[in-house]
């Protein structure tokens, strides 16, 4: 045993040394607890049980852990899960492979993927009582060693292991230090080493309980139910300097951070040590969240975390401001001005008096009954008086006095919102009812008459050339001498509401508007418009100043302060850039990305914020705040993002690893995700895809709402990703992943679809067989069809033709026959001509004419006139041999044509027909 002690002694040693010299830096020293940024959470919120015993955070995904009275809580920044319900867990460690070791009031448990397992007796461990309240867990080397009623114990898998180097006595705390291991019970301290075990007396007597042992500038400190004591270089125990009385109760936590701070809990409240000294006492009779603490923890963004016996639990983080409020001294919350005192310090117009702020310290200097009206509303030290300016005229505050000169009386009951004294010691005052300027005891008014559209002024400003601009409710004027004229473009300015006006740069202007979408530059010849899409918070502005380097234009408003770079800020009014990424500094709901969440600035006009370049003071509706405008420290801590489970089959299943297979019937998927950034949760970013169904991320629009559905997914194989960044903007290191495979049914298998693809590849192979036989036989017919119809169409066209040419009275060719036939014939005979033997050969026209025909017309009529022509006509072809042909020349001529005969044979053919027409009588109708 006491060769095991020796290893894991040493290496405990090293353990506790890395720790020391890693840098960080917690809460910072000094502060009051009202300036850390604090949430809490409790049942409202999720929490299980209002008492929160043990709090550590895991170091392989970076959950935060809660042990309380009804179990143990994981937390993700926004949700909780419950593990090991009706138990108290009120001491935890993380073992060398990550997983989480807790110790109970009835025994000691462990949880891994699998999820709680409960500690029983080892074997061969008789005298092991497995229901011993394990109440402190050490991980030293792989071993987990354990303080509990029933003495020292080994826990490993296989249960609860008694270590035999120390009695049975009931123990409370355990440390490693130099080489030993240090257990604190009841009026006794045991110092284990590898040569046997010294015994100290504890603390103030035999009856003192050592709850718990902790290390600071290599000493041993001790916090027991009798209060904090030290152990010196000589053996002795001894309480901290000066033996504070709030250091004399009974010590329910220890802790030590990384910025030196050493944090004593007991039921009064919690201290701050610096050294041996008591630096702070914060009670529980101001803030519950200190009220009755059993735990504290720092995590890796270096918050601190207080868990209460009544109050849930508590995160603290340094936050970018200090506030001044009742606390300090200055007791209305309602701050309307802010301005600096010529002899130091600060005056604070309130809804009710004027204060003064000096060294951190408010004292009501002028109440709000020896004012005209109770608020201070605008303030301007001159460096002989105060002038305060209320809803109802200006007073004066000097010597401890208040007076109202009677050059000022036609300022009452006017509502007064700027004044300044310019460089020559006049004195402008804005007010609801136009601009007066007060120069050697004359008072003189501008309003409508003097050019302005709306007589309501907000704020008096001058430029670095003594320029005055008056910021009014329609719009930006700057006096000429005589008169007020709207300064620039009037058409993009406009009427706005102006709010606040700032000079960055000589000559160039930045507005505020009452429109929180939109801030103005000018560069001395033109306005520009910068807009909320463009990166700008949404905000309207009551002050703006830049820091003392001239990088930063700093900017205070109705929903929070933020910062951005004036290079940046320029650049996006010349269209050089597209948008610009503010600092976010205070945001009134938190969810300012990198804001710290508290109330901001009041009002618009003079004194509504003062800055000397390195520190920024404000007016709030919760006292006066201020930013250190040289360190603002933004969380650089890269979040962790988680998968926490998938919902498939109507259940959540957990600790799935790195991949899921899902079965055939499923076709829902929900996933449940994290990041884990716990400073500021309301400000971190979240998106998601799932690949193989989508390629672009999706981003989550409520930082609250980390669980995404997905439906009728098909079979197959994705990855379900998710990226985030904390609340500064700082981005994961890698997206977290799940993959998912989903089981097709056998009809979505592969092997299925190539054969459905082969069974319809036949199919359609068979069909166009057929097909093409049909079409074939469809061809043929369609073929039949055309050649019928061609010939039908053919033989019309004759029919056609004929009738062109054909006189329908006689049936003869007619002179249209004839212009087409004759060239032919003509030709033909020419041809024949040429040769020898038919050189007589001669081609003759005859043309018959009806003598007396018109009397036949005139005795018979026409009808008998045409049937002696159709019998002409019909003798004439009968007369004639095949070959020549007889055209109907027009009314009672015809046209005889023969074709190539002898020459000597055209008399006799022609008397031929002569003979036909007159030797033979002609029958007429009738």
């Amino acid at each position: 045993m006491r060769n095991k002690h020796l290893g894991w002694l040493a290496s405990g040693a090293l353990l506790i040394s890395a720790l020391v010299l890693t840098p960080a830096a917690a809460l910072e020293p000094g502060k009051a607890f009202h300036d850390y940024a604090a949430d809490t959470w409790s049942v409202e919120q999720g929490l299980p049980q209002i008492t929160v015993l043990s709090i550590i955070q895991g170091n392989v995904h970076g959950y935060m852990w809660f042990g309380t009275q009804d179990g143990l809580a994981r937390f993700d920044g926004v949700s909780f899960k419950q593990y090991l319900p009706a138990h108290w867990i009120q001491a935890m460690a993380i073992a060398q492979d990550g997983s989480l070791w807790l110790g109970m009031n009835k025994g000691a448990a462990y949880l891994d993927k699998g999820g709680p397992r409960i500690l029983g007796r080892a074997r061969g461990e008789k005298d092991v009582n497995a229901q011993a309240d394990v109440r402190a867990i050490v991980s030293v080397d792989g071993r987990l060693m354990a303080a509990s009623s029933d003495g020292l114990l080994h826990l490993d898998r296989d249960g609860m292991h008694r270590e035999r180097s120390l009695p049975a006595v009931p123990l409370f705390s355990l440390l490693q230090w130099r080489g030993a291991l240090w257990a604190g019970g009841i009026g006794k301290v045991y110092r284990i080493t590898n040569s046997g075990v010294q015994t100290l007396d504890a603390p103030d007597g035999a009856g003192t309980q050592v709850k718990h042992l902790i290390v600071r500038d290599d000493a041993l400190w001790a916090g027991t139910s009798r209060g904090l004591f030290r152990l010196t270089s000589q053996g002795k125990w001894q309480r901290a300097a000066g033996d504070p009385a709030q250091l004399r109760l009974a010590v329910n936590t220890l802790y030590a951070d990384s910025n030196d701070n050493f944090w004593v809990a007991t039921n009064e409240g919690l201290a701050r040590l610096s050294g041996e000294t008591l630096q702070q006492f914060f009670s529980s009779r101001d803030n519950e969240s200190v009220a009755q603490l059993e735990s504290l923890y720092e995590d890796r963004e270096h918050s601190l975390w207080l868990g209460s016996h009544a109050h849930g639990v508590t995160r603290l983080w340094d936050g970018y401001t200090r506030r001044y409020a009742a606390g300090e001294g200055v007791g209305e919350p309602l701050v309307w001005a802010v301005t600096p005192d010529h002899n130091g310090g600060f005056w604070v117009g309130t809804a009710n008096g004027v204060y003064t702020l000096k060294d951190g310290v408010g004292r009501l200097a002028v109440p709000g009954s020896a004012l005209p009206e109770p608020t201070g509303y605008v303030l301007m030290d001159d460096g002989q008086r105060l002038w305060i300016g209320t809803h109802s005229g200006v007073a004066q505050f000097a010597g401890g006095q208040v007076s109202r000169p009677a050059a000022l009386a036609p300022l009452d009951g006017i509502q007064i919102s700027g004044l300044l004294r310019d460089h020559s010691g006049t004195v402008w005052i804005a007010t609801f009812d136009g601009v007066f300027r007060y120069a050697d005891g004359v008072l003189t008014r501008f309003g409508m008459e003097s050019g302005f559209k709306d007589v309501r002024c907000r704020e008096v400003f001058e430029t670095h050339d003594g320029k005055i601009l008056i910021g009014t409710l329609a719009g930006l004027y700057q006096f000429d001498g005589t008169r007020f004229k709207p300064l620039g473009d009037e058409g993009v300015l406009g009427d706005s509401f102006v709010t606040a006006i700032a000079e960055p740069k000589d000559g160039r202007l930045v507005v505020g508007v009452f429109d929180q979408d939109l801030l103005f530059m000018y560069d001395g010849a033109k306005w520009r418009a910068l807009h909320n899409s463009q990166g700008l918070p949404a905000n309207i502005p009551t002050y703006m100043t830049k820091d003392a380097s001239g990088d930063w234009l700093w900017v205070g408003g109705l929903q929070g302060i933020y910062r951005v770079r004036l290079d940046d800020l320029e650049a996006l009014a010349e269209d050089k850039i597209a948008s610009i990424a503010p600092q976010n500094i205070l945001s009134e709901q938190g969810k300012w990305p990198g804001s710290e969440k508290g109330l901001c600035c009041n009002g618009a006009g003079n004194a509504r914020g003062w800055s000397d370049g390195s520190n920024l003071w404000l007016p709030t509706r919760g006292g006066v705040v201020s930013v250190d405008m040289r360190h603002v420290r933004f969380n650089e801590v890269v979040p962790n993002m988680v998968v926490e489970a998938a919902r498939y089959g109507g259940q959540w299943h957990d600790d799935l690893g790195e991949r899921a297979t899902i079965p055939a019937r499923v076709r829902d998927l929900a996933f449940r995700f994290s990041v884990l950034s716990f400073q500021n949760p309301a400000s971190v970013s979240l998106s998601y895809r799932l690949q193989g169904y989508e390629e672009d991320w999706q981003n989550v629009d409520d930082p609250a709402r980390r669980v995404v559905n997905y439906t009728n997914l098909s079979p197959g194989d994705y990855v379900f990703e998710v990226r985030g960044t904390n609340n500064a903007g700082v981005a994961s290191a890698a997206p977290a992943a799940l993959a998912v495979s989903i089981l097709p049914f056998f009809y979505e298998t592969w092997w299925f679809r190539v054969l459905a693809v082969a069974a319809v590849l036949l199919l359609i192979f068979l069909g166009y067989r057929l097909q093409v036989r049909n079409l074939r036989r469809q061809r043929l017919q369609l073929e039949r069809m055309v050649a019928e119809r061609t010939e039908a169409l053919r033989q019309l066209n004759r029919q056609l033709e004929d009738a062109s040419q054909t006189d329908p009275l006689t049936g003869l060719k007619n002179r249209r026959y004839l212009g087409q036939q004759l060239p032919s014939d003509l030709a033909h005979f020419r041809r024949e001509r040429e040769k020898p033997e038919n050189a007589e050969q001669v081609i003759a026209f005859a043309i018959a004419d009806l003598d007396h025909f018109k009397a036949i017309n005139d005795r018979a009529g026409h009808f008998a006139g045409d049937g002696l022509l159709k019998q002409v006509a019909e003798r004439l072809v009968a007369s004639v041999r095949a070959g020549h042909y007889v055209v109907r020349w027009g009314g009672e001529e015809f046209l005889i044509v023969f074709r190539p005969m002898p020459r000597d044979e055209t008399a006799h053919v022609v008397d031929r027909v002569h003979k036909a027409i007159s030797e033979k009588p002609f029958t007429l109708p009738g």
